[in-house]
């Protein structure tokens, strides 16, 4: 697995292999191959997202939240904007993770029980598989691919990053089966909320589609999904 570390700023390197250290010891001990990719350009780190399939994007380094929400949008370009966890030394830049959906912010000087959550929640994601049933076989699919299923009749089709699968099952079963990060919004859909970009009267997912919300349980689905996103409270 990769992960990519990202500062504006080439004085905080000692900072950033401190982070890099601490993140690369953390998966040896759980058994996993990692490589950690340090950056201070961030066109450069642009270009490899073309490369790498990060788990994690950490960015810091910034004197303002204009600077990181440039710098958010352009890693959602990449398609890699769920995976974000911004770094700063200021508390108030917390609520930026909201607007640009981040997977987490982490508060200057970082404290190690602050990293592990991070660490831990992105492992636990990562590992999370369902088993659907498809004719006359089992599929299984990591949490982490499945960007939302839309019901057909008394089949669903479940749209993941690389494709359409068909299975078998139908959708009431499968809202039941699938929890966090997962959300029925609609009688025909179930969307995973790591990859919801923007919501107004509906969804609006990384790659462009709009996903429809049961217009008289707006309000309550929209509460959820910011419950979801916002962990943090200021």
């Amino acid at each position: 697995m990769d992960i990519a570390i990202y500062n504006k700023c080439k004085s905080r390197k000692n900072e950033v292999e401190k982070l890099a250290g601490f993140v690369t010891n953390f998966y040896i001990n759980q058994k996993e191959s990692v490589k950690v990719n340090c950056y201070f350009d961030l066109e450069k780190l642009y270009q490899d997202t073309k490369r790498f399939d990060f788990s994690l994007i950490f960015i810091g380094g910034f004197d303002t939240k204009n600077e990181i929400i440039f710098t958010s949008n352009y890693i959602w370009q990449s398609g890699f904007g769920n995976k974000l966890v911004i770094i700063s030394e200021n508390i108030k830049h917390a609520t930026l993770g909201y607007s640009v959906n981040a997977f987490g912010f982490l508060l200057n000087p970082i404290s190690q029980n602050d990293i592990l959550e991070i660490l831990n929640r992105e492992l636990s994601e990562r590992k999370r598989f369902i088993a659907f049933s498809k004719r006359k076989s089992i599929v299984s699919l990591k949490y982490q691919q499945i960007l939302y299923i839309e019901s057909n009749n008394n089949f669903c089709e479940v749209h993941t990053l690389n494709g359409v699968i068909q299975v078998n099952e139908k959708i009431s079963v499968l809202s039941e089966k699938l929890k966090y990060p997962f959300l029925k919004c609609h009688r025909g859909y179930i969307v995973n909320m790591n990859y919801v970009t923007s919501v107004d009267k509906d969804f609006t997912l990384i790659n462009g589609k709009k996903i429809f919300i049961t217009q008289r349980e707006l309000r309550t689905i929209k509460c959820t999904f910011y419950d979801y996103v916002s962990p943090y409270e200021l």
